[in-house]
């Protein structure tokens, strides 16, 4: 087991320690000395694990993924994913509704909530807004579309032969 104490610490508290015997009417209780050792040893504390790696940040990921625009013929979902055809193939086990990619563009979480407010007048609830003209034109102008999702995704399915 490593000690917690180290060469540079037992040094520091020897030197207070010694400048205290050297004077001779010191006028500190033994408490005091104890406190004034340890708070110069601790100067030169140094943890026996590594520093944690660095965490990735929001803004870091902000750049990262993709805008989509899904919608489902009365409304418009604008999100972000990394994966947009798994984020549609999720999205569709989840409701009836025949949902399509109209369309995606780069960017992260920050772009998306640019959107968001760029389009509240329209913002039904979450992620969800009206189908309408302007997020429409939007979507011609600025997004690019998905290739070949409205096709099955996934593996075809097996047939049994008879």
């Amino acid at each position: 087991m490593q000690s917690l104490v180290n060469e540079k610490m037992i040094e520091a508290g020897l030197e207070v320690l010694e400048e205290a015997l050297s004077w001779p009417d010191y006028p500190y209780t033994n408490e005091q000395l104890v406190e004034a050792i340890l708070r110069n040893a601790m100067k030169h504390y140094v943890h026996p694990l590594p520093a944690p790696p660095p965490i990735k940040t929001r803004n870091e990921s902000d750049k990262d993924g993709m805008v989509y625009f899904i919608g489902d013929g009365d409304a418009i979902k604008i999100g972000k994913a990394n994966d947009v055809k798994t984020r549609l193939s999720s999205l569709r086990t989840g409701t009836h509704k025949t949902l399509t990619c109209l369309g995606v563009t780069k960017g992260g979480r920050r772009k998306e909530r640019e959107l968001h407010r760029q389009f509240e007048q329209h913002h039904i609830a979450g992620e969800w807004f009206k189908d309408c003209p302007e997020i429409r034109a939007y979507i011609k102008d600025k997004c690019a579309p998905l290739a070949n999702d409205n096709r099955r995704l996934g593996r075809p399915k097996k047939t049994l032969a008879a």
